[in-house]
């Protein structure tokens, strides 16, 4: 059996090397298991309470397991996530809102993948951007969708349309 040595990176790089695996793989793994006892936790303690305490909570959980996953380039999400607030406060939920976070976040994304892209899969920033990037364009247009009559929205529609954007 492997024993851990002084400076080799912690129990994390003595995991990687035990499993054959990449030390991303193994931090990114961590953190989704680490993410079943915090649930836990906002279920028996959170659940219920003020949605602002909620928030805090799902942020804090959120930034630090980015933060450690992939450093600071972390804040790529953290900046396309307040681009599409301004998006939305300044054009609101009109088509061409749609439009305009359609071609940026899928341009940014498509940029991030040339510049970061290898010949080999790597755990990077992009991985969950992808999933960040296709959540804000169904932000843009379920604030569209909540500008339309009810009459003319499908039931999926009339179920995940915004009314408006919350004004800090």
């Amino acid at each position: 059996m492997a024993v851990i040595e002084a400076g080799s990176g912690g129990p994390i790089s003595y995991f990687a090397q035990l499993l054959g695996a990449s030390e991303p793989a193994i931090r990114l793994l961590y953190t989704v298991i680490l993410g079943y006892p915090l649930a836990l936790f906002h279920r028996h303690y959170l659940f219920g309470k003020s949605p602002a305490l909620q928030n805090l909570f799902f942020i804090s959980c959120g930034l630090s397991f980015g933060f450690y996953n992939y450093g600071y380039d972390i804040l790529h999400s953290v900046l396309c996530v307040f681009i599409m607030y301004f998006i939305l406060i300044t054009i609101g939920g009109t088509f061409k809102s749609v439009i305009i976070s359609f071609v940026f976040f899928m341009g940014y994304l498509l940029a991030g993948y040339y510049f970061t892209g290898t010949d080999e899969y790597d755990i990077k920033w992009s991985m969950p951007h992808c999933v960040l990037t296709l959540r804000l364009i169904g932000l843009s247009y379920d604030l569209h969708d909540g500008q339309k009559p009810q009459e003319k929205l499908s039931e999926e529609q009339k179920k995940t349309a915004l009314k408006g954007v919350l004004h800090c």
